[in-house]
């Protein structure tokens, strides 16, 4: 099994990266006395949030998405999403009452980004509105949707949206950081490294899961959120 890349794993590998000397008292990145990891761990979780977002832009973004269920009153016109998903990039609503929940069935809810009283729409960036009464009987609302990266706070921490065996791209990509932050010369090693991993992690994502049903190279017929499409492998 690939090595973990918890948070205190990938300060250790940035200070090795960047040549970093704990011994040394006026070194640089060195963080408060009550902190002295502080900008390591900054940086390591701003890579965490840039890589993640970068290959879900140039990788496959169904490898990211995720469920959250919420329920919605009867009698309430609104729904309150919560500050999770009004920040999140969403790809599908679906309802059910009590009688589908028997059966495991969604349907689909088409939500207009437009305010008018007789449809499904977003009042604001954070609510919902389900015409002028609401929708008659309790819902389950599920949102398809884009996981963020949480803030790694504690040493046993992991960055659980990048698989472990590409986990210290984000020690290249933080040392990267801090170079630049410095204003080091940036060694083109390391962004080549960097570079290198990016192009990995992304291949790998884009290979679905499972990788492929069929025969090595043929066009294999996936299903997920978007129906049943072909996917070249």
């Amino acid at each position: 099994m690939a090595k973990r890349w918890n948070l205190e794993e990938l300060i250790e590998e940035v200070k090795f990266l960047y040549n970093f000397n704990q011994s040394q008292v006026d070194q640089d990145m060195r963080g408060p006395s009550t902190d002295a990891d502080k900008h390591f761990r900054e940086a390591v979780n701003e890579a965490y949030v840039d890589e993640v977002e970068e290959a879900a832009q140039m990788g496959d973004v169904s490898y990211f998405l995720t469920l959250k269920t919420l329920n919605w009153p009867g009698s309430s016109p609104t729904l309150d999403v919560g500050d999770e998903l009004a920040d999140a990039t969403l790809y599908r609503v679906e309802t059910r009452d009590a009688t589908a929940a028997a059966t495991g069935a969604w349907t689909q809810l088409w939500v207009s980004n437009w305010r008018e009283s007789g449809n499904h729409h977003w009042l604001d960036r954070r609510t919902l509105q389900w015409g002028l009464t609401g929708p008659g009987s309790d819902k389950s609302v599920r949102f398809t949707y884009v996981a963020e990266p949480a803030q790694m706070f504690d040493d046993m921490d992991e960055p659980t949206l990048v698989p472990r065996r590409f986990r210290h791209l984000l020690a290249y990509a933080a040392c990267l950081k801090l170079r630049f932050v410095a204003d080091d010369q940036i060694i083109d090693a390391l962004r080549k490294r960097r570079d290198e991993l990016r192009e990995r992690f992304w291949k790998a994502i884009c290979q679905g899961r499972p990788a492929q049903t069929g025969y090595p190279g043929t066009t294999t017929a996936m299903s997920g959120i978007y129906g049943s499409t072909p996917r070249n492998l």
